[in-house]
């Protein structure tokens, strides 16, 4: 079993190394790592290329400005389709992995619905979230818990292929819209996907995966990424305005 994963990054060149290498570590299962850089700093790019010239990451794009998520993540798909998968992985460069195997348990238990003729998307329970979704409703139908939820964060969330490179019930190959805010849309977009066409969102209760330390300690490390000119601004201008 091997997984596509995308990650998109941009600086925080600390988080991005210890997120990558818990990921290879934890994952349980063989990933291929595509990755997209959206403008970082000489650092953060030099340790990219010499992570892709190591074999740890398939394919690499650098931006030579802030693209935006959405943007950036559609690159990486149409890179993604063109291999043999059946689980693509959205990873962001500041989730840590807490559960042993969490990938291989994630995209087993996933499979168990797809053959109960369930489409879903699907996720760890991410902790140290300021905001956690809640719970629509619950069930332990197929032998582990998980919550129903009207939408899943970016953190790790992982979906099949399908929706990527065919249809489902009348939806087209799904791309995040290129006019969307730098920073922000890319769930919302997905879980309006997921209600439109009647995918479940479900999350796994006992699989975890951590927001790095959380919102408030990840300010406190780097208080200049939560500035308004590189955090708030992308949540309202899009990517050529």
């Amino acid at each position: 079993m091997r997984v596509a994963v995308y990650c998109i990054t941009r600086d925080r060149l600390d988080y991005t190394k210890k997120s990558l290498k818990l990921l290879r570590k934890m994952a349980g299962c063989d990933v291929d790592l595509f990755v997209a850089d959206n403008g970082s700093r000489h650092s953060t790019t030099s340790w990219l290329k010499a992570e892709k010239s190591a074999g740890n990451i398939k394919y690499l794009k650098l931006f030579q400005e802030n693209k935006g998520q959405n943007i950036a993540a559609n690159h990486l798909i149409d890179e993604i389709v063109k291999g043999e998968y059946r689980w693509v992985l959205r990873w962001d460069n500041d989730a840590i992995p807490r559960t042993r195997r969490f990938l291989k348990k994630l995209v087993r238990r996933s499979e168990r619905f797809l053959y109960s003729n369930v489409i879903c998307v699907t996720s760890p329970r991410i902790t140290k979230l300021t905001h956690e979704p809640p719970p629509l409703g619950m069930g332990e139908e197929l032998g582990f818990k998980y919550h129903d939820v009207e939408i899943l964060g970016g953190i790790c969330r992982l979906h099949p292929i399908a929706l990527f490179q065919s249809w489902y019930k009348g939806e087209p190959a799904f791309r995040f819209s290129k006019f969307a805010p730098l920073g922000m849309g890319e769930a919302s977009e997905m879980a309006g996907l997921c209600k439109r066409a009647s995918i479940n969102m479900l999350r796994m209760v006992d699989l975890e995966v951590e927001h790095m330390g959380g919102e408030d300690s990840q300010k406190e490390d780097e208080p200049a990424e939560f500035s308004w000119e590189r955090r708030e601004v992308g949540r309202y201008i899009s990517y050529g305005l």
